[in-house]
């Protein structure tokens, strides 16, 4: 089965969220990388007037969801995902050996009402 990487994603959360069964139909492993710093996801929020995915850091079931907002990057903290080399090893750890989030180097699981998420450790 394919593995899945979505870094920043623009999409409304509610609308991700309905979609993500679909997606795991098509993938075995889907990764969700969000940061609450990303100045462009932000802007999309007030324009859309809602909710976007990954602002603030959606948990959705059966989804690896990770919180990338201690990572260093550019001023609109939108490119962190090809900045930053912590979090281009974490997608290598993914795509070459499906690696789960626990056992990744770097990540803190952080569990809440809504579910389970992790934290890159800064």
């Amino acid at each position: 089965m394919r593995k899945r990487s979505l870094a920043a994603p623009d999409i409304d959360a509610d609308t991700f969220t309905e979609m993500a069964n679909a997606l795991k139909l098509v993938s075995g492993h889907i990764t969700l990388y969000a940061s609450a710093r990303d100045k462009a996801i932000k802007l999309s929020r007030k324009f859309h007037k809602n909710k976007r995915a990954g602002e603030p850091m959606l948990v959705v079931p059966g989804i690896t969801c990770i919180d990338a907002s201690e990572m260093k990057t550019d001023f609109l903290a939108h490119s962190y995902f090809g900045d930053s080399w912590p979090l281009l090893s974490d997608i290598h750890s993914i795509l070459t050996a499906d690696t789960p989030a626990a056992k990744r180097f770097g990540l803190k699981k952080t569990v809440t009402t809504e579910g389970v998420y992790y934290v890159f450790r800064p």
